[in-house]
């Protein structure tokens, strides 16, 4: 194995980038966060740095390129069946004991146990799933043309500072953009 060229890992962090948010944000980590995956593709990418076979071609090649999306996306699944485990099951399903984190005032901690035991749990996890990419539908109908450019473009994985560039914006109206988003999302409209 050569030695690492820091400017070639730095050049690869950047150029693929955008393409591990736009994977990551294809995927749920129960009891983790977008970034969480996201560190979990950069692990990915690493490993098809130290693994790629350098006589199939560069690391700015179309080989590499395959090698790289194939190493991300399997990193992130690992990561993700890793997350969703038996063993895990506590951590990634925990009921707080705390009345104020309730979102719904109906519910209590024996309900919260009830549907961790439940044998449906998975099945639920999917149906949520499935309303969730519902509301994301219904909400996108709700936007301006504008603003579904933005999300469109945010969704692939683009930072604030190139969709700004891209649409030849403010990195402010960007994230005012974004921010309607969210707030339209709250309010179901």
């Amino acid at each position: 194995m050569e030695k690492c060229n820091d400017d070639i890992i730095e050049e690869l962090i950047e150029s693929y980038s955008s393409l591990i948010r736009s994977v990551c944000r294809k995927y749920y980590l129960a009891g983790g966060t977008e970034d969480d995956l996201f560190q979990e593709g950069m692990i990915g990418l690493f490993e098809a740095y130290n693994s790629f076979d350098k006589t199939k071609g560069d690391y700015f090649s179309e080989n590499f390129k395959s090698f790289a999306i194939l190493c991300i996306k399997r990193q992130i699944i690992d990561a993700l069946k890793r997350a969703n485990a038996k063993k895990n099951a506590p951590l990634n399903n925990y009921v707080s004991f705390s009345r104020e984190d309730f979102s719904n005032d109906d519910n209590t901690l024996d309900e919260g146990l009830a549907y961790l035991e439940s044998p449906d749990a998975p099945l639920e996890n999917v149906i949520d799933r499935e309303a969730l990419d519902e509301k994301i539908q219904s909400m996108i109908k709700g936007l301006s043309a504008y603003e579904k450019k933005v999300i469109e473009l945010y969704l692939e994985g683009l930072t604030q500072k190139k969709i700004a560039s891209l649409l030849d914006k403010d990195v402010k109206s960007i994230y005012n953009c974004i921010e309607r988003i969210k707030q339209k999302s709250r309010e179901g409209k």
